[in-house]
Parts: C-alpha cells; structure tokens; sequence
C-alpha cells in the first residue's frame, strides 16, 4: 500500500501496518508536513512517530522533471501497490 495521507488519515496506515500489511509513506522532498507537528522531543514529531510506525518511507518528488521515485537517499526505485490511501482536509 502507498500511504500519501497527511495528519489523521496517516492513522489508517498505522492500523493496517499492524494489522501485517506492508504500507509505504510516500513524502514530498521536504518531508511530510507531519514531521513538524508537536509534541516535540527536540526536532523530532512524536505524533509523526506514532502515526508512522512500522511503514516504509519513500521520498516522491511530483516536479515533471523527477520521473523516479527515491527510496533511501540516492537509490531511485519503482513503487508497485495495489491499493493508495489518502486524505482530504
């Protein structure tokens, strides 16, 4: 599964990666915006560390001019899932 929710609904993948399924947090180059959100220990979002638990992590940049996806810092990949979760705000 692909995880592109921000705030609440990153909350689904959290529940379907524990529920076994294997779900990867798609982020902008400079990162999800729930990276910021507080409580805080220092730079790090504890929220962002309890909704994201357990996903793996791909850096996605939508500009026409990145035609890969970045898994790690500099291996470009290609993300297969059959299902996407997203949220509206």
């Amino acid at each position: 599964m692909i995880d592109l929710a921000v705030d609440l609904g990153e909350l689904c993948g959290r529940l379907l990666s524990d529920l076994g399924a294997e779900v990867v947090k798609a982020e902008p180059p400079p990162g999800s915006p729930s990276r910021r959100l507080p409580p805080l220990d220092g730079d790090h979002s504890l929220f962002f560390t309890m909704r994201n638990c357990g996903k793996l992590s791909a850096v996605v940049d939508p500009t026409p001019r990145s035609p890969t996806v970045g898994c790690g810092q500099t291996t470009p990949c290609r993300v297969q899932a059959m299902k996407l979760i997203r949220s509206f705000l």
